[in-house]
């Protein structure tokens, strides 16, 4: 978790008032998805450090491997050998392995895509896709499968990224009837980007918050950026999970204190979402998580 959690991503989940505490608990990820989480930081840290008997440990014993020039490397030895020969000659590199998806077809299967990044101790970086097929075994998370894939993004990648969240375009009212907030979600700069703009009630009067959806081309990935009228600021990175986008969001209050959170913004159908902000923290102080549901003013037919 890091240090931090923007009270703007709190302020978008359900307005000002309930960034200070009030709302309604929230789901946490299962314990599976926290524990495959959980796994690939601890194996880039084992890529990190070179450590090969803990990076054995993360594959089942016929784990496939293929690798980016389409060769299959079959059985834990195998790929640990290919490691032991790569991890030797980039001695010194960081490894930071990223989830972009991560979605289970039954209890003990997962399937995992996924970027990694690595820094050359010359400061070099390195970026490629991956996927991965988990699976469960007597109680334990091990790849059985892993690819390599092309890392090229395309202008076509990114609007099609974009295009699902097309649905989120149109005039939006929180159910909280105590402290509506209000969203306004719009295309521009050529549906380049898509723009929401939060209306809050607060007692000093309205605070608005305005959050830009793009797709970031050097991360391959959705970002988002986030002001508020106050002078706050924040912003993360986002990845699809079935009907939901998920974002770990980072910034600066407008008191300057810093924090984090998870958001996640989970489809329902086309006039209805929930907002989740879990993990919640500011100035390292864990704040509780809350939700809230959003529906269309105007119902679509």
């Amino acid at each position: 978790m890091r240090k931090s959690l923007s009270v703007l991503a709190a302020v978008l989940a359900v307005g000002l008032a309930l960034a200070l505490g009030r709302g309604d608990a929230q789901t946490t990820p299962s314990a599976d998805e926290q524990t495959i989480r959980q796994a690939i930081a601890d194996y880039a840290a084992a890529l990190t450090k070179g450590d090969l008997t803990a990076i054995a440990a993360y594959w089942t014993p016929d784990a496939e491997y293929t690798d980016d020039s389409g060769t299959t490397h079959k059985g834990r030895d195998a790929i640990v050998a290919l490691f032991r020969k790569g991890l030797a000659e980039s001695k010194g590199t960081k490894y930071h392995l990223r989830v972009t998806s991560l979605r289970f077809v039954r209890p003990d299967v997962a399937l995992q895509d996924g970027r990694s990044d690595s820094t050359a101790p010359d400061g070099t970086t390195d970026q490629s896709k991956f996927t991965v097929v988990w699976v469960k075994t007597q109680g334990r998370w091990q790849v059985s499968s892993a690819h390599d894939l092309p890392d090229e993004a395309t202008a076509e990648e990114a609007a099609q990224a974009l295009k699902g969240l097309d649905w989120l375009a149109g005039e939006w009212v929180s159910e909280d009837k105590a402290a509506p907030v209000t969203i306004h979600c719009k295309w521009t700069l050529n549906k380049s980007f898509l723009s929401q703009e939060f209306t809050l009630p607060d007692k000093s009067g309205p605070t608005n918050v305005l959050q830009w959806f793009g797709y970031d081309m050097a991360a391959d990935s959705l970002r988002s950026w986030v002001f508020d009228s106050k002078g706050g600021h924040a912003g993360g990175l986002w990845e699809r999970d079935g009907h939901s986008w998920v974002g770990e969001m980072e910034g600066v209050l407008p008191d300057g204190r810093t924090g984090t959170t998870r958001l996640r913004i989970k489809y329902v159908d086309d006039n209805t979402f929930i907002w989740e902000s879990t993990d919640r923290v500011i100035d390292e102080q864990p704040v509780p998580n809350t939700t809230t549901k959003y529906v269309r003013k105007t119902a679509k037919p």
